[in-house]
């Protein structure tokens, strides 16, 4: 006999075929030959017609990890054979109909993955109805990434070449992966280390699917807004008639001087530059001032002055003694100090990130002479100040620079104030010395 229905998703067109029947208890073997099969899952019936669906393929709805499926789902019955027909779906999506009448699918809400829809039934021969196809919903979508960063612009950590930067974490939402699934890939992190200049960030973000990768990048800018720190050499003396030494004209000559200077980031010593010089007077004694100035790498330029005493031995400035004393912190008794009364370098030991630095100013020079018809006033007291919490890192050598104290008056006036400028690095700290003392007549 002939079957009602026969699953063609295995056969091909021309294809021969042994079917089993039962005809009256009794089991009957025939070969049928199948021809023109229309897809894969469709069968041909030579008597009914019935034509099953063919494996559909679609993607999920916008935002959606499924999608509605209204069209190709029904078994085709032109002749209306049909007496019972049921569904069932396994795979991605479950689900099955009522066991009785003619049940059809119109329309229905596929999850993203493959499903197998099967129908089971008899015609009105009760001969048996079997078809099933497949229902493949992928996902196209990539994540959406809901708060991305914006570019970012911020100045160098002081003291530092680079600027620590945070930002907040995006968040990536899909429509089919949990977050837990989504994969993000960045080549920076919040709390990242910038150098100066600016650095694309970049994030890849994909929820497993291959195709479904999407990135953004924006910019992190860090700017060197720090002068750098430059210290002149000691101030030269000459004798009066003798000539004043040329200006330094370069970076080699102002340090072979003792001149210094420091950056956070990088010093462009080709920048090095002598900008102008004044003199306080014609005649001896006078002081020419001498102004450099140096660069660094991202134009941030400082100046210095320079002093030249030109005066006869007697009428010289003098050098008052001053000291600094770094008093170092972080674990170590604040009785733990170096003093400095000429230049000198400091190293921090282990463990000290800060230091205290301290400074006393020399007394001002007394004033007059035995040979003036008014005797000079006292020298004033030396004055302290104080810097706290500088910075430093171990095993940096720091340059101590010590300045000088109040100058001794001339002839028929009082004692000039002392005054000291210490410089410690990046820090300079400034001590003033007591008023000198008034003049009086010598009689």
């Amino acid at each position: 006999m002939e079957p009602t229905s026969v699953k063609a998703g295995l056969l091909r067109a021309f294809d021969e075929v042994t079917v089993s029947a039962v005809v009256n208890s009794y089991e009957t073997f025939d070969k049928i030959k199948f021809l023109g099969i229309s897809g894969n899952n469709t069968f041909f019936d030579d008597t009914t017609g019935i034509v099953c669906p063919e494996d559909i393929s679609t993607y999920t709805d916008v935002n959606s990890c499924n999608t509605l499926i209204s069209s190709g789902l029904e078994l085709l019955d032109p002749g209306n054979t049909i007496a019972s027909l049921g569904w069932q779906m396994e795979g991605a999506t479950e689900g099955n109909s009522s066991a009785s009448g003619i049940n059809q699918l119109t329309s229905y809400v596929f999850n993203e993955g493959t499903t197998m829809v099967t129908y089971r039934g008899r015609d009105r021969s009760n001969q048996p109805i079997f078809c099933s196809f497949s229902v493949v919903v992928a996902d196209n979508e990539v994540p959406r990434l809901m708060n991305p960063p914006q570019s970012i612009s911020v100045e160098a950590d002081p003291g530092d070449c680079h600027a620590i930067v945070n930002w907040q974490e995006p968040i990536v939402l899909d429509n089919c992966a949990s977050r837990d699934q989504i994969i993000v890939d960045a080549n920076y992190m919040p709390g990242s280390a910038f150098p100066v200049g600016t650095t694309e960030v970049f994030f890849s973000i994909s929820d497993g699917v291959d195709y479904n990768r999407d990135e953004y990048s924006f910019t992190v800018t860090v700017t060197d807004d720090e002068k750098p720190e430059i210290y002149a050499p000691n101030p030269i003396r000459v004798k009066c008639g003798d000539p004043v030494p040329d200006a330094f004209t370069s970076w080699r000559e102002f340090t072979d001087a003792g001149g210094v200077a420091f950056d956070n980031c990088n010093i462009d010593f080709g920048s090095f530059r002598f900008v102008s010089q004044k003199s306080s007077g014609f005649r001896c004694p006078y002081t020419v001032t001498r102004i450099y100035s140096i660069t660094d790498d991202y134009g941030n330029i400082t100046e210095v002055e320079h002093l030249v005493y030109v005066a006869d031995d007697d009428q010289a400035p003098m050098v008052i003694q001053t000291e600094v004393v770094p008093m170092l912190k972080s674990g170590m008794a604040m009785s733990d100090s170096v003093i400095f009364t000429t230049n000198g370098t400091f190293t921090p030991p282990a463990g000290v990130t800060t230091i205290t630095v301290q400074a006393w100013g020399g007394g001002g020079g007394g004033g007059g002479s035995d040979q003036s018809k008014y005797g000079g006033g006292g020298g004033g007291g030396g004055a302290y100040t104080i810097n706290n919490a500088v910075l430093v890192t171990q095993g940096i050598n720091y340059i101590i620079l010590i300045g000088t104290g109040g100058n001794g008056a001339v002839g028929n006036y009082p004692g000039q104030n002392g005054t000291i400028t210490a410089g410690y690095f990046a820090t300079t700290v400034s001590a003033n010395g007591g008023k000198g003392g008034s003049h009086r007549n010598r009689k």
